[in-house]
C-alpha cells in the first residue's frame, strides 16, 4: 500500500461522469473536509451544465457505504476548463470514515524548482474505474500552456499496456504527488493526457487558494518538500538527539505523572510570546519536565532538543558536528528546510554544563540566530546557581527575554503522591523532611524506598542516610552486603572525578565495568553519548 491510497476518492456523478479526487485536512477549519479533482470530472465541456450537486458520489479507501453529496455541501470551481480545470469538494469531516487519518494526509505543497519527479493515483478505466493505479516514474518538466499548469513526462513502463483515453478517463482528478521520506505532498491535481509526447498535464496547487479566495474560504498555506537527501539524513539525526534528550527527562513520581497543569499553562504562555525564555529553579525542581510538557506539539512546530554539554565546542557548528549528532549541515540550513514546519522551539536543557566548560561563549551564536530569525524560540533550562553568571557575561547582549523559576511541589501535588504512597505522608509533618520531599527528584527517589526503612524517621540526617541505602547500595533489595558497599563506593569514586575534572563525563575504571552497568540501568548514572565507557551521575543526583 502508498501512503497515498487511503486519500484517494472515487468519484461518480449522475450524469455518468466518473473520475478521482484526493483528501485534504484544512488545520484552520478541523470539521470540514476538502475534496479535490478536476472541474471535467463534473462537466465535460466548458457550455454544459455543472453536474448536480445531490448526484455526485464519493467513495473512500476500504469503505462500503460511501457519501452524496448535500445542498449543503460546499463546491468551487474554476471558470473553464482550459486553464483552471480545479474543483473543490467542502464536506463534514464527520462524512469521513474514522480509519483515515487526518493527522497522516498529504499535505498541499508549492514547487520550488528543485523538484525533479513525481507520481500520480488514481481509478483510471484501464482498471474497470475500481482499482487504484499508481505512475511513479513521471518527471517534472518546465514547460507550461498556461500559468497554472504542470507538466510531467510519464516514463512509468504501464503506460505502454493503456492507450490514452483508458488512463485519462477516471484517472482525471488524480493527485499529483511528490513523496521523499516521510514528506507527502500534493503538487497539482492530473487534468490530462497526452499519448504522443507521453505527457501528464496538471493544475498546480497554488491555484487552489486562487479558488479558495474567490469562495471567501481561507486559503491553505501552501509547503514545500525537501529533496536534498543530505538535509534530510541531517534532520533525521537531529530528531534523533531530540527525542533521546526529551525522552531522558523525568516526570513522574514514582508510578504517578505529576499534574502541574497551572505552572505548564504560565509556561506555555511565556513561550508563545517570548523568543527566548530561561526556566531556572533549584536542582531537581523539575525545570526540564517543565520546560518538556510546556514546548508546543502541533503539526505547525518543530522541537529541537540538545543537552547543555552536547555545545561544549567553539560553535554551534562543531557542536552539530560532533558525535553523536555527526551532522554536517549548518543549523541555518536546516533551520530553512521545507521538512521543518514554520516555527521552531529549541530547548537547551542544563546550559550551566556548557557555562562550566571553556567553550561558554558558544552560547552567542543562539542569540545571534535569535536575532536573524523570526520563526525561531530559544528556551534555556538553569539551575538557579548559575543564572547570574548567564546573565552577567551574555545576557546583557540578548536583554529581551522571559524567565520562569520553578518552585516547589504544592500542597497538592505532594497530596497526589501521598494519596499513591501513604507511607510518605508521616513525613511531611517535618518541616525539614518537607523541604526535601516537596522537590520532585526527591519525593521520586522516596517512592522507591519500602514503608519500613522510613518509618519513625524524624530527621533530615537520618532521611539522606536511608535514601543513600536504599537507592544508591539498594539495601533491601541486594543481600550480598559487599556489592552493596561497592555500589557505593563507584558511585562516589565518578562523583568526585567528574567534580574534580569539571567535565560532563569522565571515564569509568574497567574493572568497575560490572557495577557501572548496574549504576546506569538504576538511572544513577548517565553514559556519554558519543565516548563508550564516560559516564557521569545522573543529571539531579
Amino acid at each position: 500500500m502508498n501512503r497515498i491510497d487511503p486519500y484517494i476518492v472515487r468519484i461518480s456523478t449522475a450524469e455518468g461522469g466518473l473520475g478521482s479526487g484526493v483528501l485534504l485536512f484544512p488545520a484552520n477549519e478541523p470539521e470540514k473536509a476538502y475534496v479535490l479533482t478536476a472541474l471535467h470530472v463534473l462537466k465535460e465541456e466548458d457550455h454544459l451544465p455543472l453536474a448536480e450537486k445531490t448526484g455526485i458520489g464519493l467513495e473512500f479507501y476500504r469503505d462500503d457505504t460511501g457519501y452524496r453529496l448535500q445542498e449543503a455541501d460546499g463546491l468551487l470551481t474554476g471558470q473553464n476548463i482550459q486553464t483552471e480545470d480545479l474543483a473543490v469538494i467542502t464536506i463534514p469531516r464527520s462524512a469521513v470514515p474514522e480509519n483515515i487519518s487526518r493527522d497522516e494526509g498529504p499535505a498541499p505543497v508549492g514547487l520550488m524548482g528543485g523538484e525533479s519527479s513525481a507520481a500520480t493515483c488514481g481509478f483510471p478505466r484501464a482498471t474497470g474505474n475500481r482499482h487504484q493505479l499508481t505512475l511513479d516514474q513521471c518527471r517534472i518538466l518546465g514547460d507550461q500552456d498556461h500559468a497554472h499548469e504542470l507538466q510531467l513526462e510519464n516514463n512509468d513502463p504501464l503506460t505502454a499496456n493503456y492507450d490514452a483515453a483508458d488512463l485519462v478517463e477516471g484517472f482525471s482528478g488524480s493527485p499529483v504527488y511528490l513523496e521523499v521520506r516521510d514528506q507527502l505532498g500534493i503538487a497539482a491535481i492530473f487534468t490530462d493526457y497526452d499519448e504522443f509526447t507521453r505527457r501528464i498535464k496538471g493544475v498546480q496547487l497554488f491555484f487552489l487558494n486562487i479558488l479558495l479566495r474567490r469562495g471567501g474560504l481561507p486559503e491553505l498555506p501552501l509547503g514545500a518538500i525537501e529533496t536534498d537527501t543530505a538535509i534530510l539524513d541531517d534532520l533525521a539525526r537531529l530528531q534523533d538527539n531530540t527525542r533521546r534528550v526529551l525522552n531522558r527527562i523525568h516526570d513522574q513520581a514514582g508510578g504517578i505523572r505529576l499534574d502541574r497543569g497551572p505552572a505548564v499553562a504560565t509556561l506555555s504562555a511565556k513561550l508563545a510570546k517570548s523568543k527566548l525564555t530561561i526556566v531556572f529553579g533549584r536542582p531537581g525542581m523539575g525545570k526540564s519536565a517543565l520546560a518538556k510538557a510546556a514546548l508546543p506539539d502541533s503539526r505547525d512546530t518543530a522541537v529541537i532538543a540538545l543537552q547543555g554539554e552536547q555545545l561544549d565546542q567553539p560553535s554551534i557548528r562543531a557542536a552539530l558536528a560532533a558525535e553523536p549528532l555527526g551532522i554536517a549541515s549548518d543549523l541555518s540550513a536546516l533551520l530553512d528546510s521545507p521538512a521543518m514546519p514554520a516555527r521552531k522551539f529549541l530547548l537547551v536543557d542544563s546550559i550551566e554544563k556548557l557555562l562550566e566548560t571553556n567553550n561558554a561563549d558558544t552560547v552567542i551564536d543562539f542569540f545571534n540566530l535569535l536575532r536573524e530569525r523570526s520563526d525561531l524560540h530559544l528556551v534555556l533550562t538553569i539551575r538557579s546557581y548559575a543564572l547570574d553568571q548567564l546573565k552577567l557575561r551574555f545576557l546583557q547582549q540578548y536583554s529581551s527575554y522571559a524567565d520562569h523559576e520553578v518552585t516547589a511541589m504544592s500542597q497538592g501535588e505532594l497530596a497526589q503522591v501521598t494519596a499513591a504512597y501513604p507511607f510518605l505522608a508521616p513525613l511531611l509533618d517535618s518541616p525539614s523532611l518537607k523541604r526535601i520531599l516537596e522537590i520532585p527528584f526527591n519525593i521520586d527517589k522516596a517512592t522507591r524506598i519500602k514503608a519500613a526503612a522510613l518509618a519513625g524517621i524524624g530527621s533530615e540526617k537520618a532521611f539522606k542516610v536511608v535514601m543513600w541505602e536504599a537507592v544508591i547500595e539498594k539495601d533491601g533489595l541486594l543481600a550480598d552486603a559487599q556489592h552493596r558497599r561497592l555500589r557505593g563506593e563507584v558511585f562516589t569514586r565518578i562523583a568526585t572525578l567528574r567534580a574534580m575534572a569539571m567535565t560532563p563525563y569522565v571515564e569509568s575504571l574497567p574493572a568497575d565495568a560490572i557495577i557501572t552497568a548496574e549504576l546506569l540501568r538504576d538511572d544513577l548514572l548517565e553514559a556519554d553519548p558519543a565516548r563508550p565507557g564516560f559516564v557521569a551521575p545522573a543529571h539531579d543526583i
